[in-house]
């Protein structure tokens, strides 16, 4: 079955799985949206009180913006803002994940009602120091492969690129100063190759990264199964991802156009529950199929039997009799004399 109609039968599936069930998860996606506008509005006051501005203040004043990265207060309200949305809006992610995955595997007429996922499940992860703590293991260490494929897809095109850049900006205006115009051509003619050659190899990164990064797209769910530790989790998604990236990446890359709505924001309350249980389904046929493999008996072993010593000896006087009378008609049809 093609890519397609595979993307067609999930999305199908989590309309199903949507159907009747709408208001909790517009609750569920509205408590993640509200962590995300809190640690907004945590860096628009810490820039208010370090800085003077806010974003929007900084959007009108250009003069304030070039300055804004020479200001140290800048980064330490930066670097405490990634720290807030690192303890709190990345476990609510999770929770979030956590209550559409579960959902995706409640069967209506099966389960029963009460056993429907609450919309708390999105406060899961700080519920206990325990959930809290295996989140954060989690976290950091799919932190660590995300900073790790990214310098190895990203930086040597990054460092070629801003080479040719400020190649552009300091040896081509020194050579224009100079009035040397044939040197500030050759200048700029050499660091235009180097800004290409690094645009590419960006493109190259990507084509690198994304690919690496979707090897752990079971890990989260196989965390939320609570049956294995987070670096289980991530050895197990890589091995089972083996054969499906490009069918997950199909089916994510299939929400780029709704991707696309929710730059006017209020789409997004439909297009996160949607892409959110598509992939919560995708997962659940993923691992079910991991397990119905899992169940199958091995094949059982195959052994070969050889014959015994009198066998053998049986078996070759056979051969020697068969042979014998086609040896003898070959020599007199004028072939080569029997041995």
């Amino acid at each position: 079955m093609s890519h397609l109609g595979i993307n067609q039968r999930i999305k199908r599936e989590a309309k199903y799985r949507l159907s009747g069930r709408w208001p909790g998860a517009l609750a569920a996606t509205g408590i993640f949206l509200a962590f995300l506008f809190l640690s907004a509005l945590f860096r628009e006051i810490l820039l208010q009180i370090f800085y003077g501005f806010s974003l929007l203040d900084l959007s009108q004043n250009l003069e304030a913006a070039a300055g804004l990265l020479k200001n140290p207060y800048y980064w330490i309200s930066t670097g405490l803002s990634w720290l807030l949305s690192f303890f709190l809006v990345s476990p609510a992610f999770l929770g979030l994940i956590r209550y559409f995955f579960l959902s995706a595997q409640f069967d209506k007429g099966v389960d029963r009602e009460e056993d429907y996922p609450s919309v708390a499940e999105v406060f899961y992860y700080f519920s206990s120091g325990k959930r809290f703590g295996s989140w954060l293991f989690y976290q950091v260490r799919l932190l660590l492969r995300s900073i790790l494929w990214g310098l190895i897809s990203f930086l040597p095109g990054l460092v070629i690129f801003f080479w040719g850049y400020m190649g552009i900006d300091f040896h081509g205006l020194t050579a224009l100063e100079n009035a040397d115009y044939w040197d500030a051509f050759g200048q700029a003619f050499q660091s235009g190759i180097l800004v290409l050659v690094g645009e590419i190899l960006l493109l190259c990164g990507f084509v690198l990264y994304i690919p690496m990064m979707l090897r752990y797209f079971l890990a989260p769910f196989l965390l939320i199964q609570e049956k294995l530790p987070a670096e289980e989790c991530f050895r197990l998604s890589v091995r089972m991802m083996k054969n499906y990236r490009g069918k997950i990446f199909s089916l994510l890359f299939s929400f780029f156009g709704w991707a696309l709505l929710c730059v006017f924001a209020f789409p997004v309350l439909y297009v996160l529950p949607y892409a959110a249980v598509s992939a919560c389904v995708g997962a659940k046929w993923l691992l079910r199929q991991e397990e119905q493999m899992a169940q199958q008996p091995p094949a059982p072993p195959v052994s070969f039997q050889y014959p015994s010593a009198p066998e053998s000896r049986v078996s070759e006087r056979n051969w020697q009799a068969s042979e014998r009378p086609a040896a003898e008609n070959s020599g007199k049809e004028g072939g080569d004399p029997p041995v």
